[in-house]
């Protein structure tokens, strides 16, 4: 829906140059806003995702190529902008050959490069397990990290529930965040 067609239902909800007093046709034109936002926004994200590849396209293939055919690494510009060629390395390891590739960086010396990252998980009434397995660890020299999360959604599922028996919740300590929201479809 256009800002045009907008405007034009939004007269249509008028009854006689007054507001409408029906709550339903307000409600069905804050709606409509509310889909034409989401198209907007939708729009702006595709139209930011051309620009970033356009950008890239001519940083990686376009100037670099016009560049070679100047046979120049360095060139600045009639406007003044200086254009430099540089050497970019990326590198990831394929998961297929992960085992591999360490032990050839452990082989040849590099394995100082390589992160060991221990994660174990433990549910919900563990926190014994947990405790256990941390000293496990230091019995062997190992300090372990540990880091102590509740989801969010879960956390917002007990808060809600808590509230909805009447029970008092230090709402700030939580980071409780009370919002009304309609869900449109």
């Amino acid at each position: 829906m256009s800002t045009e067609d907008l405007e034009l239902y939004a007269e249509d909800a008028k009854l006689g140059g007054k507001e409408a007093d029906n709550i339903l046709a307000r409600l069905s034109l804050k709606a409509d806003e509310y889909v034409e936002a989401l198209r907007e926004v939708e729009q702006a994200r595709a139209a930011l995702d051309r620009a970033e590849r356009r950008a890239r396209m001519i940083r990686e293939e376009e100037l670099p190529a016009l560049m070679d055919e100047a046979k120049q690494t360095d060139v600045r510009t009639s406007s003044g902008l200086r254009v430099t060629l540089k050497e970019v390395i990326r590198a990831s390891i394929p998961e297929a050959r992960r085992a591999e590739a360490l032990s050839w960086l452990e082989s040849k010396g590099y394995g100082s490069v390589i992160k060991h990252v221990l994660t174990a998980e433990f549910g919900r009434g563990e926190g014994e397990r947990a405790i256990q397995a941390a000293q496990a660890l230091m019995s062997i020299n190992v300090i372990p990290s540990e880091k102590r999360s509740v989801h969010p959604q879960t956390l917002a599922a007990l808060i809600r529930e808590l509230l909805e028996q009447g029970s008092d919740v230090p709402l700030e300590l939580f980071g409780v965040h009370r919002q009304r929201e309609a869900v449109v479809k």
